[in-house]
């Protein structure tokens, strides 16, 4: 078993407005990357920024789950998870 005795961990990274220049290479990176942290916590779990519209289409393309939207400061934030069985 891969994973340490962490269960969960947090899903967050900085962006960059050049992320738009480098977009293909970045997705063809980073399921591999994704399934490397896997193999150390099976959960990641955080909440995005509703407004942050690029953010929200890579979290459903990568796979992340949903949950709630939830208001804090005059903006929403959507719950998020992405779950992986450690091998």
């Amino acid at each position: 078993d891969r994973c340490s005795h962490s269960t969960l961990g947090i899903s967050w990274m900085l962006g960059t407005d050049d992320l738009a220049r480098h977009s293909r290479w970045f997705l063809r990176n980073c399921g591999g990357m994704l399934d490397e942290m896997h193999g150390h916590f099976p959960t990641f779990y955080n909440f995005a920024d509703e407004r942050n519209e690029v953010h929200i289409r890579w979290l459903r393309w990568a796979g992340f789950t949903f949950g709630r939207r939830i208001p804090h400061n005059g903006t929403h934030f959507w719950e998020h998870w992405r779950t992986k069985e450690c091998v």
